[in-house]
């Protein structure tokens, strides 16, 4: 089976198909079970040189075993060579090769900025299959998400104050200086009083207004079932101003995009 990714271009429509490398051969100890294999794809713009690149991490395991590996190709992003195959070449899996997670991330643990692709490699979004990335206290709960946010990391440290529903709030902290691991908690957002379950910024507008995805509990029968909303967050005010309910069937992957759409 192969397994490819598509990027398109919103400024001129156009798409160009990444073509997946077929799976890797198996091991002869796993061809006596059904194996499972899945990708991780994620993309970025490499600085200095600008150019786009796809990086996959392929892992197959079955009941005899687990095998990883990391991939990395280039993409020529023009009409002569939209379809062609590209040249994957094979990379270190680094600390992923003894990672306990499967190196498959949701959108909320991974985030390209400055054509850096940080990852966070265990799952602390997940209130029930996840582990907490931390305890405050025995009151609060804390997890952590990361997302880019005006060309910054951002990690947004989503807190539940258990003894008080509605008790929920979050910090946003900005990577200020990335060789020295230095972390700027720059907002403190106090949350409506209903049952969040996470916030993601997407945009700082011109007078510090926050532009914000979240995500409630919906009532109804699902436990599982979850409302999206866009609001906006004023940060003198600290009040919330609702845009809109996203469309049902949305998954909360989003991103923001701030180019042209003039081609």
């Amino acid at each position: 089976m192969q397994l490819g990714a598509t990027i398109i271009d919103p400024a001129t429509g156009r798409d160009f198909t990444v073509v997946g490398t077929d799976d890797p051969p198996l091991p002869s100890w796993y061809r006596s079970s059904t194996p499972t294999a899945v990708s991780d794809y994620s993309f970025g713009r490499a600085a200095p040189s600008g150019d786009y690149k796809v990086l996959r991490f392929h892992v197959t395991w079955s009941w005899y075993g687990r095998g990883k590996r990391c991939e990395v190709a280039t993409i020529v992003m023009d009409d002569n060579a939209a379809g062609a195959e590209p040249t994957w070449r094979r990379r270190p899996l680094g600390p992923f090769s003894e990672a306990k997670a499967s190196c498959l991330f949701s959108c909320e643990h991974k985030a390209t900025v400055n054509g850096v692709l940080y990852f966070m490699i265990d799952n602390t979004y997940s209130a029930s299959d996840g582990p907490l990335l931390g305890r405050m206290n025995e009151e609060d709960k804390w997890r952590i998400t990361i997302t880019e946010l005006k060309g910054t990391l951002c990690m947004v440290q989503n807190v539940q104050h258990l003894a008080d529903f509605g008790g929920h709030y979050a910090n946003l902290w900005l990577l200020k200086d990335p060789n020295r691991s230095v972390w700027v908690k720059e907002y403190k957002i106090e949350m409506p009083e209903r049952l969040l379950l996470f916030t993601k910024p997407l945009d700082v507008l011109i007078d510090g207004t926050l532009l914000l995805l979240n995500t409630f509990w919906k009532a109804g029968n699902n436990e599982n079932c979850h409302q999206y909303m866009l609001q906006f967050y004023n940060n003198s005010t600290k009040a919330f101003t609702e845009y809109m309910d996203m469309a049902e069937g949305f998954n909360g992957r989003m991103a923001f995009y701030t180019g042209s759409l003039q081609s």
